[in-house]
């Protein structure tokens, strides 16, 4: 095994005991290179096993990597539009003016309706390029750094959120008894990831956008997320079901693309009408059923309750 590349045990209960569920590509930097998705035999949690190391992790996040990316106009602008109505129903459900840290904050622009709802905004991000545009497009207290790395205090903030980033992180429930362990009594935990139950992934298997291998190295499900929940002891207060036609489009491209040879993504985009109108119904579907490509939780600290 190459030098970059390791085996782990589970991230959730430490087993070595597992079962390969699937093996796909690098559809990002290495288009050859395969990682192979394992379910752990004793809590049923999926992780992407062997994987890159801690000191190699960063060469499969390029600048070319889609949250870092500047957005279309017309995605800027809905984007914009589902961020401030997030931030406000987020801002609403905490007290005036705040602590919050958002994880992973990317280019900033949602932590940026966060601060303009009044609420008191730090952010962390991997990426020094999307760091620096946040600091110096929007004016944000972002550092630029790993979780891993970012000093926590104790019970210094209300909020803590990551969006799309819990399932990136090596040791995950290290990091959320560190985020436990900041949460003021009462404080909130909001966590967004892929399910990887989800219609799209039962459906497209290895071809499935949400397995984004091997930056996702987490696979989440409800029950597994709500394990992670329970092993920090924080009380998940709400689980969520989003649909998100887009993912299954960019599924359904890749899937047409590795079974015929034919590259069509300007034709398999949310930008296509026909398709966003063939998915949106399916996507909601799922959603009802509990089967939706996004998960999200509400995880709250007991106000009873100390860490170490």
């Amino acid at each position: 095994m190459a030098k970059d590349i390791e085996d782990c045990a589970c991230p959730l209960c430490a087993s070595t005991e597992n079962r390969k569920v699937l093996s796909g590509k690098d559809y990002l930097v290495n288009h050859q290179e395969l990682f192979t998705v394992v379910q752990c035999s004793l809590c049923a949690h999926f992780f992407t096993s062997p994987r890159p190391t801690a000191e190699s992790i960063e060469k499969y996040y390029p600048n070319t990597y889609m949250p870092y990316k500047e957005k279309m106009w017309l995605w800027k602008w809905l984007e914009q539009s589902l961020n401030s109505w997030r931030a406000r129903k987020l801002a609403q459900s905490l007290p005036e003016a705040a602590r919050l840290l958002e994880v992973g904050c990317g280019r900033g622009d949602f932590l940026h309706e966060l601060k303009q709802c009044g609420l008191q905004v730090k952010g962390v991000e991997l990426s020094k390029e999307a760091a620096d545009n946040a600091r110096d497009r929007l004016g944000l207290d972002v550092q630029r750094g790993s979780i891993e790395s970012y000093p926590l205090g104790t019970e210094e903030y209300d909020a803590i959120v990551l969006r799309h980033v819990i399932e990136h992180i090596f040791s995950p429930v290290d990091a959320c008894r560190r985020f436990a362990n900041a949460l003021k009594p009462g404080g909130k935990l909001f966590l967004t990831c892929p399910s990887i139950e989800s219609l799209g992934s039962l459906f497209f298997s290895k071809y499935w956008q949400g397995l984004e291998l091997p930056r996702h190295l987490q696979h989440f499900t409800p029950k597994t997320l709500r394990m992670l929940m329970e092993k920090v002891d924080l009380r998940v207060i709400d689980l969520s079901h989003s649909m998100v036609p887009n993912s299954m489009i960019y599924s359904a491209g890749r899937f047409v693309e590795q079974k015929t040879g034919v590259s069509a993504p300007r034709f398999f985009s949310p930008n296509n009408p026909f398709l966003l109108c063939l998915f949106t119904p399916i996507a909601i579907l799922a959603a009802l059923l509990g089967k939706a490509e996004r998960i999200s939780v509400i995880a709250q600290k007991r106000s009873d309750t100390k860490h170490d």
